[in-house]
């Protein structure tokens, strides 16, 4: 399956080999391109997550329409602070039949929303959320840990389970999207 992923840090490259690893074409987004031509020819996000080997099957873009040109999975991971305006800018180009799964940890700082709950309201989707005791270096070197995939519909949790579960990358299913999402957002704060 093609799948984009919406953040070029740690979270989102690490997310984007595991679904690399799981036999998916994962395209990467981020907003500057000589950073994503740096990853792309030296094979590793030397700011986010160094000395890890990046596969050359992940492809990186900072164009919104082809990162996420058919893609039947979106992985949200953009930084919350610049979320809503990212969101806003890919509106136009999402699949309307792709499964959309928020993984930014955080509020909305003016609005105080769930991320979920403002990239529904952007994205006109329903939106899952994937959080859990696990760290991006740790996941890119394919350390076992385990998340939760959180949706109002088990169904959809159950497949986007399906495109991120592998042996190293536990994946459980909840409908609590509240309690999952909120519980990655205030862990540090605690």
């Amino acid at each position: 399956m093609k799948v984009a992923v919406i953040g070029d840090g740690g979270w989102g490259t690490a997310l984007a080999m595991v679904l690399d690893r799981n036999g998916h074409e994962a395209t990467v987004w981020g907003p500057f391109p000589d950073y994503l031509e740096e990853i792309r020819s030296g094979r590793e996000n030397k700011t986010y997550l160094p000395g890890v080997e990046i596969p050359a099957s992940i492809q990186w873009t900072s164009d919104h329409a082809s990162a996420v040109k058919d893609a039947g999975l979106v992985v949200l991971v953009v930084p919350s602070r610049f979320y809503k305006p990212v969101l806003e800018a890919f509106k136009p180009f999402i699949p309307a039949d792709a499964l959309v799964v928020s993984a930014t940890k955080g509020l909305d700082e003016q609005s105080h929303e769930r991320m979920s709950e403002l990239a529904e309201k952007i994205l006109d989707h329903q939106v899952a959320v994937l959080s859990g005791p696990s760290h991006a270096e740790e996941v890119a070197r394919g350390v076992p840990c385990a998340v939760a995939i959180a949706a109002r519909d088990h169904f959809i949790a159950e497949q986007i389970q399906q495109l991120f579960v592998n042996d190293t990358f536990r994946v459980y299913t909840l409908d609590d999207v509240i309690g999952v999402e909120l519980g990655g957002a205030l862990k540090n704060v605690i």
